[in-house]
């Protein structure tokens, strides 16, 4: 009995364990995108009027470039898609831009509080991608396709998703896999577009974010005792998630931003 038990312990550490450390692409863009936030807070713009341009790279990011669009002029594009991404598994490329553009309005002071008032407009841009070699559910699959899924038919598709085999176009055939007509029209819609991953082959995990905010923004100080901020600004956002596999690139598949931002 006590063995049993160490066993069925040990069995439920090693899954935990597992799950702890999967890779997250979004978790780990989150993780750069705090670290570079903060290395912008040690130099806050003022209140002057400033012009502010940010870009932080992978030191490898373009050899990653290069290696994808030669593998896109090769004759057997299958076989140089294979080889770049199995070259680049485990392996992490980042990109982030952002822009900044700051006019100043009059300065005034109340109560010994001195406010110092901005039109700003900012932009911030990210995207990273982790190559990893990963077993893929059915839930998982639908990741590889960025247009909105209807609540609808979601678990229609991911029925269908499970009875089509790697390398084959993820919604199967639109007319046996699929009984609803929304479901079919889904379906013609996004054929020849997203395939289902090899196994023994890495897949690009792509998470892409952009905000855009515009307004009025004080800063305010109180004699030397506390400071602070006040701002008043709209607000744009939109980001993506997507799994991106080996027969995708070689098809062309194209990377479709959502036709509405998450926030507006």
């Amino acid at each position: 009995m006590k063995v049993l038990k160490a066993l069925a312990l040990t069995s439920l550490l090693s899954a935990s364990m597992s799950n702890a450390f999967a890779y997250n692409v979004v978790e780990r863009y989150t993780l750069l995108d705090d670290k570079l936030k903060t290395e912008q807070m040690l130099r806050p713009f003022g209140h002057d009027f400033f012009l502010d341009l940010g870009v932080a790279m992978n030191k490898n990011a373009q050899s990653l470039v290069k290696d994808m669009s030669d593998a896109g002029k090769a004759t057997d594009k299958t076989t140089a898609a294979q080889n770049v991404l199995t070259k680049y598994d485990k392996t992490e490329q980042a990109l982030k831009i952002n822009f900044a553009l700051g006019i100043p309005v009059f300065s005034f002071s109340a109560w010994d509080v001195k406010v110092q008032p901005n039109v700003r407009a900012l932009a911030d841009v990210g995207v990273n991608l982790g190559i990893r070699q990963d077993t893929l559910t059915a839930g998982d699959l639908l990741n590889l396709i960025p247009a909105g899924i209807p609540s609808s038919i979601k678990s229609e598709i991911t029925n269908a998703i499970s009875s089509v085999g790697a390398g084959q176009d993820i919604f199967g055939d639109c007319t046996t896999h699929y009984t609803t007509n929304e479901a079919k029209a889904f379906c013609n819609a996004n054929k020849n577009k997203y395939y289902v991953p090899a196994l023994n082959t890495p897949n690009i995990n792509l998470f892409l974010k952009a905000d855009v905010k515009a307004g009025l923004f004080n800063d305010y100080t109180y004699q030397d005792k506390f400071f602070g901020n006040l701002n008043l600004y709209v607000l744009s956002r939109t980001d993506l998630y997507q799994i991106i596999s080996k027969d995708m690139l070689v098809a062309g598949a194209k990377v479709e931003l959502p036709k509405k931002a998450n926030t507006e």
